[in-house]
This record gives structure tokens, sequence and C-alpha cells, in this order.
């Protein structure tokens, strides 16, 4: 069996880069056409919680994509040198993006399913194993 040489590496690296700026597209192209119906249903509201976790979802990868970004610039400029606390607060605001983003789907079943308990506990159950199973 061969072992990857630095030219297969750098491929995958320029393929993942790739892929970063095609969802960035997609997140740009998503904005756009939704942002009239966000500016409809959304704006003038009262904050809620669910209002909150639509804004976290909705904003945030903004700011992750273009950490990632930046990640993905300095390793190919700045090969030897590496961030350690950058590439944390990147994963860590990837995370909150998500977890905002399942949230949000969470509420949307619940409310879809016009909130039944049995429901309820089925959707909230995984989500409290798993922060569970993280804690030490």
């Amino acid at each position: 069996m061969t072992h990857p040489t630095a030219l297969y590496v750098d491929a995958d690296l320029q393929a993942s880069k790739y892929f970063n700026v095609g969802m960035f597209a997609v997140l740009i192209f998503d904005y756009f056409i939704t942002l009239e119906a966000e500016s409809q249903w959304i704006w003038h509201r009262k904050w809620t919680f669910v209002r909150f976790i639509f804004t976290v979802s909705r904003y945030l990868p903004f700011f992750g994509i273009g950490m990632s970004f930046t990640g993905a610039l300095r390793t190919q400029y700045y090969p030897g040198e590496s961030c350690v606390r950058f590439g944390q607060a990147s994963n860590v605001l990837h995370i909150i993006c998500i977890i905002a983003a399942e949230g949000l789907l969470i509420t949307r079943i619940y409310a879809s399913w016009n909130s039944k308990r049995l429901l309820t506990f089925l959707l909230v159950f995984p989500v409290v194993c798993f922060f569970v199973h993280l804690s030490p």
C-alpha cells in the first residue's frame, strides 16, 4: 500500500477550499432569495426564543465561513504557522451554528405536530443524552 504524497494532500486541501467557496455561494444565494420573506415574517416581530435561534442560525454562518476562509488562506501563505486559539474559536462558532440550526429544526417539528408532549420528549431526550455524554 502506498502512502499519500504531498501532491494528494495538497489536492485534498484545495478541494476542501473549493467546497467552502461553493457553500458560501449557496449561503449567499439562499440569503437573497429568502430576504423578502424574512423581512415580512421576522424583522418586525418581537424578540422570542425562536427568533433568537433563527437569527443565530441565519447570520452566524457568515462569520464561520469567514473564519474558515481566513484559516485556509493562513495555512496557504504561512504553512509553518498555526493559531490554535483561532482554530478552536472557529470550531466553537461552527458548533454553535449547528446547534442553532438543529434547535430551529426541533422547534419547527414541534410546531407542526401541534405541540404534543410525547413529541417534545422524543425530540429533547436525545439532545439531553448527547450533552450528558459530553460532560466529564
